[in-house]
């Protein structure tokens, strides 16, 4: 059955009149159940914190977990631990160690690194070449290591330890 040629035109009017009512009855439908589900659940809605209240909890609660404390100074192989030595003697440095937090300051931590001093590890100092910007690598030992400097101390992958000593 074919529509007259006619008749056409009125038929395509009358089904976008037909689609056009749907979609709005279906839009009217839809808005207006979100708007009951809104209305219901209203106290639920207004309770949702605003983005500065979500950050200042995130920032009073954020700690370093002392996992993350535990893996950075251990002294596995290939770890570099970096820190201001408390005490020395001639097979051992204590370092101390500050883990600064920096979603909260307030909450950054310190702990203290004992590092055994072996026969093959090397200490080296780093010293200025005379008259130039140039730096040399001179071999140290414990005895000068002193109370305060800032160390670095790199494990290598065969257990063995380089500690880098401050520039005189």
């Amino acid at each position: 059955m074919e529509i007259p040629p006619v008749k056409k035109s009125t038929f395509y009017i009358i089904c976008v009149i037909v689609l056009l009512a749907g979609m709005m009855i279906g839009g009217l439908l839809i808005g207006y159940g979100a708007y009951k589900a809104i209305y219901k659940n209203k106290a639920a809605f207004c309770a949702v914190p605003t983005a500065e209240e979500t950050f200042d909890k995130m920032i009073t609660e954020a700690t370093i977990p002392s996992s993350t404390i535990n893996r950075v100074t251990s002294l596995a192989p290939n770890q570099t631990i970096i820190g201001k030595v408390t005490a020395a003697s001639t097979n051992q440095i204590t370092l101390e160690v500050n883990f600064a937090n920096p979603i909260n300051p307030r909450n950054s931590t310190t702990t203290t690194v004992k590092v055994p001093v072996g026969t093959s590890d090397k200490i080296i100092r780093f010293e200025r070449v005379a008259d130039s910007s140039e730096l040399k690598e001179v071999n140290s030992s414990t005895s000068g290591i002193k109370s305060g400097d800032i160390v670095t101390v790199k494990v290598l992958s065969d257990g063995s330890k380089v500690i880098y000593l401050p520039t005189k």
